[in-house]
């Protein structure tokens, strides 16, 4: 039997756990990149190397049924991220769309059901999905070796095995996905004890009522992600500052931006054109795209 961790490895982010909400200012607010800061440092002390954490609120008039996956980002409320896996790794993971073989990420899509937790190591997951893919039959193979491949060149980026917790309770769904350099079984065997499960489903939950006691804030790092795999959506200077303007005046236009800015028309239509492509709100205007992303904290 493995020995159990301890629960002084989630001193970090017990830390970090507002005890009142957060309203914008003062010296208790918590900061989401100390959150994310406190969440890496506890993964540290459970002993891996890497993390990866999805945190995603559905706004309440999205139907309930809709599987996690296939939510789209103009129907997410919240949507927080943290990691620090190898960006070539991140880069050659979406680059190549592995996610839609990913058991992981599939699995996070399987149920519709209100509340709900599964977990356990990348090798099992991986297994099950390789035995029984989820595919007819004629694509079986296909997927069997984009799936092998998935884990192969993880590896070759220093991920060499790892574990999953997904939670969803109500409109909240969490993905946690940690990575450590042991073998797969070694890592099975640290892992093979039940209370050590408990602690990270502990460091999920405690993780996730930081991030919603503090989202009102608006310095913090954080990164909207747009599903299907959680493709990373980062704005330029010049379109946050494009989508400031919309957000500040009421009755705004594409003329009067470009004025206040020096720019022409055409040129605001083009960043407005981009942001549209990366938050995947085709046809949105310039104040709906400037509210969506004052909503997910990135302008």
């Amino acid at each position: 039997m493995s020995r159990a961790l301890s629960l002084a490895a989630l001193q970090p982010i017990l830390e970090q756990l507002p005890l009142s909400d957060c309203d914008g200012a003062g010296e208790a607010r918590t900061c989401l990149s100390a959150t994310q800061e406190a969440f890496l440092e506890s993964v540290r002390n459970l002993g891996f190397s890497s993390a990866r954490f999805n945190h995603a609120v559905v706004k309440p008039n999205h139907c309930d049924e809709t599987p996690a996956h296939l939510v789209d980002a103009a129907h997410l409320s919240l949507s927080v991220n943290f990691g620090n896996f190898p960006p070539t790794w991140v880069q050659q993971y979406e680059g190549e769309r592995l996610y839609d073989v990913d058991p992981i990420f599939l699995e996070l899509g399987k149920k519709a059901v209100r509340s709900w937790i599964t977990y356990g190591t990348w090798q099992e997951i991986f297994d099950r999905y390789l035995e029984t893919p989820p595919v007819p039959d004629a694509e079986k193979e296909r997927y069997r070796r984009r799936c092998r491949a998935v884990l192969t060149r993880a590896a070759d980026h220093g991920l060499a095995s790892g574990i999953y917790l997904l939670h969803r309770e109500d409109r909240r769904t969490s993905l946690t996905s940690l990575a450590s350099v042991e073998t797969p079984q070694a890592l099975a065997e640290r892992f093979d004890h039940p209370e050590n499960w408990k602690l990270l489903l502990t460091l999920v939950l405690l993780t996730n009522t930081t991030i919603e006691r503090s989202r009102g804030c608006r310095d913090c790092t954080r990164s909207l992600r747009i599903m299907p795999g959680l493709r990373e959506v980062a704005l330029s200077r010049a379109q946050r500052e494009i989508l400031v303007a919309y957000l500040d005046v009421r009755n705004t236009c594409a003329r009067d931006v470009a004025g206040a800015r020096g720019t022409g028309v055409d040129t605001v239509h083009h960043h407005l054109k981009a942001i549209r492509a990366k938050a995947e709100m085709p046809g949105a205007s310039g104040h709906e795209l400037a509210r969506f992303f004052a909503q997910h904290g990135l302008i």
